[in-house]
Formats: C-alpha cells, structure tokens, sequence
C-alpha cells in the first residue's frame, strides 16, 4: 500500500473480481488487520467478511439496526444446534410433540433455541427417552444469520412498502 495508510475505506472491495483474486484481496485484508489497520468495509455480501471483521454497523433503510463487536452479535438472539442422536427421527417426533421446531438434514437434527432453559429441556428429552447423543454442538452464527434475525425481529419494510416516501 503506498503511503502504508492507518485507516482504508473500501466499498465493495470484493465486486467483479474472479474467486481466486478475491481470495488474495481477504488474505491481505486480514494480513493488514493483524497489522493494525483500522478498516472500513461497505459490502453486501456478508459472508465474505466472517472472518475478517471485529467490529459491525448493520444498516437496513438508513436506520442502525446494531453496532458493536462481532462477538458480541454472535451471542445474541436464537442459538442454533445441530444434534445427532442414535434414533433422530424419534429425537423429531420427541421435539415436535413439545413445541420445538426442527428439521432434520444430511447433518443431523437442527434446532433453533431462545435460551439456556430450552437446552436443558431438550437434552433432558434425550436422557429420558434413552437416546444416545453422538453430537450435540452450537453451531456459529455467521454475520448473514444476524442480520435475517435483526430483520425479521423489528418491521424493517421499505418505506415504499409502506406506502410512504423513500428516504436513504
């Protein structure tokens, strides 16, 4: 970087650019992060940003729907948990019965949780029925899964939507 700058400001700094360049543009994103530089990202694409980011400003409509550290919007809201018991398709039917909603996949039964207290409901589901757990683990909450929550929690319609004035 010329002039080996404190703060960069990028907007989309990743668009239009083949997988393996912008592969190297977040390997030295990340490089100058550990460096100390302080850096702006303005993107849509969450995903891509996972892993780089310490700090988030999630912006819907002009409105701030949450600032502040990554770890700290991880924890936040519905906990997601994949399970892998002997018998899944009783596991379901257990869960279903007690008003949990869940799915199963190729990786097992996914479950989404509001609290510590639902976690102990659920394992103590599996203890009573004597299923045999072979993986209970959280799974990581990406940056697009807050933001789909942060959505869906407030009425986040466009003001067009609303029959109003747009406003950015």
């Amino acid at each position: 970087m010329i002039n080996d700058p404190k703060l960069l400001i990028l907007d989309e700094p990743a668009e239009n650019l083949d997988p393996t360049t912008r592969a190297q543009l977040y390997n030295e994103l990340v490089r100058l992060k550990d460096l100390g530089k302080t850096i702006f990202i303005s993107s849509h694409v969450l995903a891509e940003l996972n892993d780089i980011v310490q700090e988030i400003t999630i912006l819907r409509f002009g409105k701030v729907l949450f600032s502040g550290k990554t770890d700290t919007i991880a924890s936040s809201g519905l906990s997601t948990y994949r399970i892998i018991t002997n018998d899944n398709d009783k596991l379901i039917t257990l869960l279903n019965k007690q008003g949990f909603s869940c799915k199963e996949t190729d990786d097992g039964v996914i479950i989404k949780i509001e609290s510590e207290s639902q976690n102990y409901i659920i394992q103590n589901i599996i203890y009573q029925n004597s299923l045999y757990i072979k993986e209970y683990v959280q799974a990581k909450k990406s940056l697009q899964d807050v933001y789909d929550s942060l959505v869906t929690e407030n009425d986040f319609s466009s003001p067009e939507d609303k029959g109003g004035k747009g406003e950015n």
